[in-house]
């Protein structure tokens, strides 16, 4: 079968698909070639794939406590600066228009039930701009908007704060302003904008 790209290339590839590091429009493209027949693919990642499980069978069986992990899930989401899209920078400036299709972006889980894609991030205004998807019946921590936040509700139903919104439905956060254990009971998806980020608060 023939190969539109490099050999170093495709060896890439395999090696961060065998590792589960692809987005998920690049690991099913991956997996469609090798359904169709490709023989040194196959062969090459077979000694990628022999590797990824020697090192899961030395790593530690050990696992942290619920509560713990969901605290540094949400931690990190929290504290770790959002990447900035460098594809869109250059000497020029910006570019007139960034598009990006709905199986396009990585979803990842920053806390259990909780998914997050970021669409775009502004460096000029310090925004970033993610849609965020919460499985039903999920909630998720108390915390304090350190900068605006706002956020639209695209489907579902997310309550906080003693309120419950729907499909179409805006509110916008100030900062310093407290979320108290935001949660949803059918599941929702949201477009959030927001500056700076947030802070898990203890209690």
């Amino acid at each position: 079968m023939r190969h539109l790209i490099p050999h170093d290339q495709i060896t890439e590839q395999l090696a961060l698909y065998s590792l589960g590091a692809l987005s998920q429009l690049e690991a099913r493209t991956v997996e469609r070639h090798l359904k169709e027949g490709c023989e040194a693919c196959e062969a090459e990642l077979k000694p990628f794939t022999s590797v990824v499980a020697a090192l899961g069978l030395a790593a530690s069986s050990e696992s942290a406590q619920p509560h713990v992990r969901e605290k540094l899930m949400f931690r990190m989401a929290a504290e770790s600066p959002a990447p900035m899209l460098s594809s869109l920078s250059s000497d020029e400036g910006l570019k007139q228009f960034y598009s990006m299709r709905v199986d396009q972006g990585d979803w990842r889980e920053t806390f259990p039930g909780m998914f997050e894609k970021q669409l775009f991030a502004d460096e000029k205004k310090a925004t970033t701009t993610t849609l965020i998807r919460l499985a039903p019946g999920t909630k998720i921590p108390s915390h304090k908007h350190l900068g605006t936040e706002e956020c639209l509700v695209i489907e579902g139903d997310f309550r906080v704060n003693g309120e419950i919104f729907g499909p179409g439905d805006y509110r916008c956060a100030m900062p310093d302003s407290i979320d108290q254990s935001p949660y949803s009971v059918n599941g929702t998806l949201l477009l959030i904008v927001a500056q700076q980020g947030i802070q898990q608060l203890s209690y």
